[in-house]
């Protein structure tokens, strides 16, 4: 949802946060645990053995199942000491629906 309060601004803000984000991602994709690699790889095989046309079900997994969870409840996964203000989860909210997307 687009806050017109807010402008364009705000929406420039978002999307260079989710830009940082994807890119510091991708370039530590080295850095992901081996064993949650391996699992991702043991879904693809699975999956594509019954979907063969479905490419990004490696991405969809981690995003849905790890990434966006540890971002709407970072207090959750130990990676604030608090849980979010309401105006921050807004924002987190947006930037998890521009991610799954």
């Amino acid at each position: 949802n687009f806050d017109p309060v807010r402008g364009g601004s705000y929406l420039s803000f978002i999307l260079s946060i989710v830009s940082k984000f994807l890119s510091n991602l991708s370039s530590r994709a080295s850095e992901c645990p081996l064993q949650l690699r391996e699992g991702l790889l043991c879904i693809k095989k699975e999956v594509l053995k019954k979907f063969p046309t479905m490419t990004c079900i490696t991405s969809s997994v981690l995003f849905l199942r790890f990434v966006c969870p540890a971002i709407l409840q970072p207090h959750f996964y130990g990676l604030v000491s608090d849980e979010p203000k309401p105006p921050v989860f807004q924002a987190l909210i947006i930037i998890t629906k521009l991610l799954q997307n």
